[in-house]
């Protein structure tokens, strides 16, 4: 009603706060704080009438004295003594106490501070900011142009309706049907719900793990759509209804490529969306892997290392086998604190070591690891805690000894082909059985024959 843009000035709000501290200056009893100020600044004099370098002071009245005048002094049987008001303080005062502050009810009570800016007389930084500040005169036509409460015109919609968030996003006649669009298909119901408790109910709704992610998901999807095209019309664009949905169709379609590569959505409704995750059953991928024997006169090693964890407890073992796929020997042993590649590579050097002292002529030793054979064939780098035993098995398996090293068919499998899940759990192993075990030879290695 001023003019101006109605920004506060700094410096009319360091004022109101200024008096804040003088008002719990003067009237605090407690505060440590005010004691101190007290007894440094004033010097045990009245704060109105101290003066110096450094010393704090406020006039509250012209012509002040040291002696403070307390109001009970001018009651007598619960009323105000309008007379003797007048002889020590100004006619102004003297109505203002008359008129607003009413007598206490009991005689030879001590008076408290009354702040006048309030009508409680509670002190407070907006009515001291009020009573301070540099006012401008008020104008009549400024007061028919503002009003205190500026309503936004609605931009999603073509009646003349106020532009709230519970408006934008939900009771518009478009927000609305999108909501109905996606909620009727996913079973929700929407009747007589507010906003918070329809993105909750979207959040609870389907017991179906995969298209649980996506209806947490589609509160915020539905709701960015509606507010891009309430920005668009704004910026005079133009966004249909039909839009909007197939908006929100892609953006669920580049949900589930996000979290579910491999389910396929390509030209999906969200109907038919909602019942491919419901009906969802991931396909079991198995191949028959056999084990081969080796040649004539040849023998053939198998090696394997695990750790748990990829640095915890590891173990190795190696067994091998002649020409008919009997058992000639196998080893398992504990290695202590290791990685599954150190493992690996342990289990790969100590099955050279043993064709070496066996004198076996030249034995094929498979290992399941295609990581460790890069690293043997000098194919991959090899890490630093791996340098040494790698050349180890290469010093073994030079032209002096000739022992081949392969992938066996595991291996083969993992390098040639993907995964369809992502991780081996869908790969069906299965191997070659053999009639003959030599169960004797087996118990004595202390192996278990039980089936």
């Amino acid at each position: 009603m001023e003019g101006r843009l109605g920004f506060r000035s700094l410096h009319d709000v360091s004022k109101a706060f200024l008096a804040k501290l003088w008002w719990n200056f003067r009237t605090a009893t407690s505060s440590l704080w005010a004691l101190f100020m007290w007894n440094k600044y004033c010097k045990k004099m009245h704060p109105t009438v101290a003066r110096g370098q450094g010393v704090i002071w406020y006039v509250e009245e012209n012509n002040v004295v040291e002696e403070e005048i307390e109001i009970k002094y001018f009651t007598h049987q619960g009323t105000r003594d309008r007379e003797k008001l007048l002889n020590k303080i100004s006619e102004e005062m003297t109505d203002y106490i008359m008129e607003s502050i009413k007598p206490l009810l009991k005689e030879y009570i001590n008076d408290v501070a009354w702040w006048m800016g309030s009508t409680q007389g509670i002190f407070i930084v907006k009515s001291a900011w009020e009573l301070m500040r540099h006012k401008q005169e008020r104008r009549a036509d400024y007061q028919l142009i503002w009003t205190k409460k500026i309503v936004s015109k609605c931009w999603c919609c073509y009646e003349t309706e106020e532009e709230t968030m519970t408006h934008v996003f939900l009771t518009a006649p478009i927000a609305n049907r999108l909501w109905r669009q996606f909620a009727n298909f996913a079973g929700i119901q929407m009747e007589s719900m507010q906003l918070q408790q329809l993105i909750i109910n979207w959040w609870k709704h389907s017991d179906n793990a995969k298209l649980k992610v996506v209806m947490r998901e589609m509160p915020t999807i539905i709701m960015w759509t509606l507010w891009k095209r309430r920005n668009n019309l704004k910026h005079e664009g133009t966004t249909t209804y039909n839009e909007m949905v197939m908006e929100v169709q892609e953006e669920v379609k580049k949900l589930i490529k996000l979290k579910y590569p491999w389910i396929h959505i390509r030209k999906e409704t969200w109907p038919q969306i909602i019942t491919k995750l419901k009906e969802y059953k991931p396909k079991i991928h198995h191949h028959y892997i056999q084990w081969k024997k080796p040649g004539r006169n040849k023998v053939k090693c198998n090696t394997d290392g695990a750790a748990k964890g990829n640095l915890g407890a590891s173990s190795i073992s190696f067994v091998v086998r002649d020409e008919e796929g009997d058992l000639i020997y196998a080893r398992v042993k504990g290695i202590g604190i290791a990685t599954n590649m150190e493992a690996e590579a342990l289990a790969l050097l100590e099955a050279v070591w043993y064709c070496q002292q066996k004198d076996l002529k030249e034995p094929i030793i498979e290992t399941d690891s295609l990581v460790l054979k890069r690293m043997v064939d000098n194919q991959w780098k090899i890490p630093l805690e791996l340098v040494e035993r790698i050349e180890e098995i290469r010093r073994n398996t030079s032209h002096r000894y000739k022992v081949k090293i392969e992938l066996d068919a595991i291996a083969m499998l993992g390098s040639s082909e993907k995964l369809v899940e992502g991780n081996t759990g869908n790969i069906v192993k299965q191997a070659a059985s053999y009639p003959d075990r030599k169960e004797e030879h087996l118990r004595s290695l202390g192996f278990s024959t039980a089936t």
